[in-house]
């Protein structure tokens, strides 16, 4: 063979340029097989080759003495397997595979050696979870058309490399991959949202955009070079957080995992979520190394909503508290709103000259105090205590970082007292007659009490009753008599003791005539007509 790399000569027992075998005494053929002594012709690579015999004696100049031999490979191709443009995204892979062509698998089994370019761009491998390298070799068994590897886009990398795929029995393959910035998408994660919501699992998915840029046209895996870190962000951290089942804050990394698309989808299975902590708007956006963190579908608004935090008008008349008085309120955090798992709640007064907030009804209030409320409940409860001896207007406001801020404006006015059972006309002979006093708020006329309210925390409130005329009546308590006495109204009650015996107060008849007993204490309007009375005494 006069070009042994396209074809060699060939017996049962050699190879070579050159070989000889004899022809048969009494015979004018070499054998005609291989197998039965003879020659064969061996094509190695495409191209051509002249085949010629010889012997001494013989003209070998002869025309049939020689035969040119064309060998033809098969045709090898690499298709494109993205079916976009053989593009890539850098840190990401896709199978490809080398095609033999369907009427070349008798190829007895062969290795195909492929080689990139450009390792600094495009690598391969042959396995989905291996890290790439300059050049593979791939086998592929007698009787099968395809041989499969992976490319991979060099992270950070963009530009072209040719991958080459070389066997001596067939044509060399070449295509041109483009290494491009790939995108990530965020999915699952949910707006508007509110600040009881449970933790938001969502996750992001990796892929190369269209041509036009307009939108992902292929999901392509993480490369065998290794996870793919990825942060996420939240612009305002104050509104919601990033969390895993470790750790809460503004940014968080986590792996794309090899050979996979997306982030694990769930908080619980190495993902991440989106912890809303107040009312607001943020930007949670996603980025890695080499990907082109500006795609709009890499960041997302999120407005997370408060539950709306209210004070109802306890009072039911206009939220106005008598001065030395108190009344029970509740801030209501909404009948949806009760899975908010255990909250404190600031309540605070705007004026603490005016009005005062305690946490009971026996505690004297202060300018603010915090009320907690369990998992499940709807309201928390206080006192409003209007100060003794002032009157006007403070803010009560209410704040919880799940909730809207809640608020009421408290008036404080003049209470007044009502006396009540004491008896007119008695004579001078009926036994001390026992009597009391209510302490109330009048309607917003001024003409009638409207609401009685119990004397606040800061303490019992003094309450003097006098007799205009003690010559014809005095007052009594079970140790002193007197033209005026001082008793006190118990805190948390809106009434003094309705009997002497009980700590009250009783009205002693001296001699005929009238007196007129009336009450007084600070801060109330103790011009009130209810507060005093004429008694008629007869002999």
């Amino acid at each position: 063979s006069s070009n042994p790399a396209v074809g060699q000569m060939a017996t049962t027992s050699s190879t070579g340029a050159s070989l000889t075998i004899y022809i048969p005494v009494n015979q004018y053929y070499t054998p005609t097989t291989k197998a039965s002594g003879g020659m064969a012709f061996d094509a190695l690579s495409g191209g051509a080759t002249a085949v010629s015999a010889g012997a001494v004696g013989f003209n070998n100049a002869w025309s049939e003495a020689t035969q040119s031999v064309t060998v033809n490979q098969p045709v090898m191709t690499i298709p494109d397997a993205t079916g976009i443009g053989n593009r890539i995204g850098a840190s990401l892979q896709y199978q490809y595979s080398v095609d033999l062509s369907a009427s070349a698998t008798n190829h007895g089994g062969v290795t195909v050696h492929l080689v990139s370019s450009d390792n600094s761009k495009l690598r391969l491998s042959t396995t989905a979870t291996t890290a790439g390298s300059a050049g593979i070799d791939v086998p592929i068994a007698n009787g099968q058309r395809y041989g499969y590897f992976y490319i991979q886009g060099v992270r950070g990398a963009t530009g072209s490399a040719t991958i080459t795929a070389t066997q001596t029995l067939f044509t060399t393959a070449t295509t041109t991959i483009t290494v491009v910035p790939p995108v990530l998408q965020i999915n699952g994660l949910t707006t508007p949202t509110t600040t009881l919501a449970a933790d938001d699992d969502f996750y992001v998915q990796a892929g190369v955009p269209n041509l036009a840029g307009t939108s992902i046209q292929q999901w392509q895996n993480v490369s065998g070079e290794g996870p793919l870190p990825v942060t996420f962000t939240s612009s305002n951290a104050a509104v919601g957080q990033l969390a895993t089942t470790t750790t809460a804050a503004a940014a968080l990394t986590i792996n794309i995992p090899v050979n996979q698309y997306y982030t694990p989808t769930t908080k619980a299975s190495g993902g991440i979520a989106f912890d809303a902590l107040t009312g607001g708007v943020t930007t949670v956006s996603v980025s890695a190394a080499g990907f082109n963190n500006a795609w709009s579908e890499a960041s997302q608004a999120v407005a997370v909503n408060q539950p709306v935090m209210t004070i109802p008008d306890a009072t039911g008349i206009g939220s106005r508290i008598g001065a030395s008085l108190q009344y029970q309120y509740s801030v209501d955090l909404g009948a949806n709103a009760t899975n908010h798992g255990e909250v404190t709640v600031r309540v605070a007064s705007s004026d603490t000259t005016k009005v005062l907030v305690s946490a009971n009804a026996t505690t004297p209030g202060t300018s603010f105090i915090d009320i907690v409320i369990a998992d499940g409940q709807r309201y928390g409860y206080f006192y409003v205590q209007g100060v003794r001896g002032t009157t006007g207007s403070a803010t009560i406001t209410a704040t919880q970082a799940l909730f809207t801020t809640g608020n009421t404006t408290i008036t404080v006015v003049q209470p007044v007292f009502v006396i009540e059972s004491l008896t007119t006309p008695t004579t001078a002979l009926t036994v001390d007659d026992g009597f009391y006093v209510q302490a109330g708020v009048l309607n917003s006329a001024g003409t009638s009490v409207q609401q009685w309210q119990n004397v606040s925390g800061v303490g019992p409130l003094p309450v003097t009753f006098t007799s205009s005329n003690p010559t014809v009546g005095q007052l009594a308590t079970t140790s002193t008599t007197g033209a005026s006495l001082t008793i006190n109204m118990p805190v948390n009650q809106y009434y003094t003791p309705t009997t002497k015996v009980s700590g009250g107060i009783a009205f002693d008849a001296l001699t005929g005539g009238t007196t007129t007993v009336s009450v007084t204490a600070t801060g109330f309007n103790n011009a009130w007509p209810e507060a005093e009375k004429v008694v008629t005494v007869t002999p």
